[in-house]
């Protein structure tokens, strides 16, 4: 009946805040993972919750029974140097059509670096801890001088019509694409 809230703070790690209504949000004590873990991303499991963020070279994950305590899998779910890069940004994470999941992410910015070229890359999984990086990218710049297509921090929803949504950040604006097949 609660809506939970994760969250990177600088120098305190990953944390949360819950809210009953979805508006107004109370912190909540401690932090889920410690700092040098950021861009949270939480998926539903059968029993628990999967929280999926980036840490130095690429995206790992962690898993928890009631949402606070969360317990790090070992190693990366999706390394940067699948995709010749060296991080990556936190995935979006949706059903796919055939089964299993799709991740999308994008290749880390660097902080302080200005708008600059990137570009969406994806993974699938049946079990949400094996990942694929599928090859070539998705979305976006095909190299480091195609600012003007470059695609970053994806968020994609899957329509009840089966629809994929991507929402993403190009150049200080906000952007949509569409997919029929994801």
């Amino acid at each position: 009946g609660s809506v939970r809230l994760y969250a990177f703070a600088q120098n305190k790690g990953i944390v949360s805040a819950i809210s009953r209504e979805g508006l107004a949000f109370t912190p909540e004590a401690g932090a889920r993972l410690p700092d040098g873990y950021g861009m949270p991303r939480v998926v539903a499991m059968e029993k628990g919750w999967r929280l999926f963020v980036i840490s130095q070279g690429g995206i790992t994950s962690a898993t928890s029974s009631d949402g606070l305590n969360f317990t790090l899998e070992p190693g990366l779910r999706v390394r940067g140097s699948d995709h010749a890069q060296k991080d990556l940004s936190g995935p979006s994470i949706v059903a796919a059509p055939n089964g299993g999941y799709r991740a999308y992410y994008s290749d880390l910015p660097k902080p302080g670096a200005g708008p600059t070229a990137h570009t969406i890359f994806s993974a699938t999984s049946t079990d949400q801890l094996n990942w694929t990086a599928d090859p070539n990218f998705r979305f976006g710049a095909k190299d480091a001088n195609d600012r003007n297509n470059s695609a970053e921090h994806p968020f994609v929803l899957r329509a009840k019509d089966g629809t994929y949504w991507m929402f993403f950040h190009r150049l200080e604006e906000l952007w949509t694409a569409r997919s029929k097949d994801g």
